[in-house]
């Protein structure tokens, strides 16, 4: 049977580099960090990320001050322990925060933001000029994108009204108007959202500024331009993620002049 206290006398600190014991560390750290590596494209919880980063950078420059370089300066070995734990430890931080960010995409932060800027809301009039029973409601937005390239799909307005009521309607997908409000202003196909992101995807760190028109059937236009309705905009990115945005009619605010 081994002597054990010969065994510990051995591995005590003689001034002399150990490298066998150096390597096998050294092996162990080297087998994690590219786990670690490869980890950042699959599933992988980000604080388990975080541990195992922390212990391969402690263990590495524990073993390189105790094992790669015990003769040699003390400057040296501090210069040398502390280089390893900026390097790997640079590399665990990295790595963590981006499997964390890549986690809250996943919980639902699909990384397409919408602001709604202007909405209009009218009577739906037929090409001779006649109204109908309809009601418009034209939204200019702005959407930016700081995930995956992404569609936008599935365009969903719901209008809350005064006395409780809700109603829905979904996005047209061929408009029939281009020109609405009593400026006569041109709403430009090109910058129809559904249309364009059904197809298009919006890339990370772009933007689309665009609208969108609603069409409500057998509504009262009345109710829908009072101050207080409000409308809710909501649509699915490509991986079925909402996205949505509100915004609140005020006395002051456009429908007042909507045709």
């Amino acid at each position: 049977m081994p002597n054990i206290s010969k065994m510990a006398h051995r591995t005590k600190r003689t001034g002399q580099p150990n490298y066998s014991v150096f390597g096998i560390i050294f092996a162990i750290v080297g087998v994690l960090i590219p786990f670690v590596l490869q980890c950042w494209g699959i599933s992988m919880n980000w604080w388990l990320s975080g541990v195992v980063y922390f212990a391969a950078t402690a263990v590495g420059g524990w073993s390189i001050w105790a094992h790669a370089t015990p003769d040699w300066k003390p400057l040296c070995r501090n210069v040398v322990v502390a280089t390893w734990f900026v390097i790997i430890g640079s590399l665990g931080v990295y790595g963590t925060h981006k499997q964390y960010h890549k986690e809250q995409l996943q919980d639902g932060d699909s990384g397409l933001k919408c602001q709604i800027l202007d909405i209009r809301v009218g009577r739906l009039n037929t090409s001779e000029g006649k109204p109908t029973q309809d009601v418009f409601v034209t939204i200019t937005m702005r959407i930016v994108n700081n995930g995956s390239p992404s569609t936008a799909w599935g365009w969903h307005l719901k209008a809350t009204l005064k006395s409780g009521k809700i109603l829905d309607a979904y996005a047209e997908i061929a408009p029939s108007r281009a020109i609405i409000g009593p400026t006569k202003t041109e709403m430009p196909a090109n910058k129809y959202l559904p249309n364009i992101l059904l197809e298009n995807p919006i890339v990370k760190g772009d933007q689309k500024l665009g609208w969108a028109d609603f069409i409500f059937r057998n509504a009262n236009v009345e109710d829908m331009q009072r101050s207080g309705t409000k409308f809710f905009l909501e649509f699915e990115d490509t991986t079925g993620n909402k996205v949505s945005d509100t915004i609140v009619l005020t006395p002051y605010g456009k429908p007042d002049y909507a045709s």
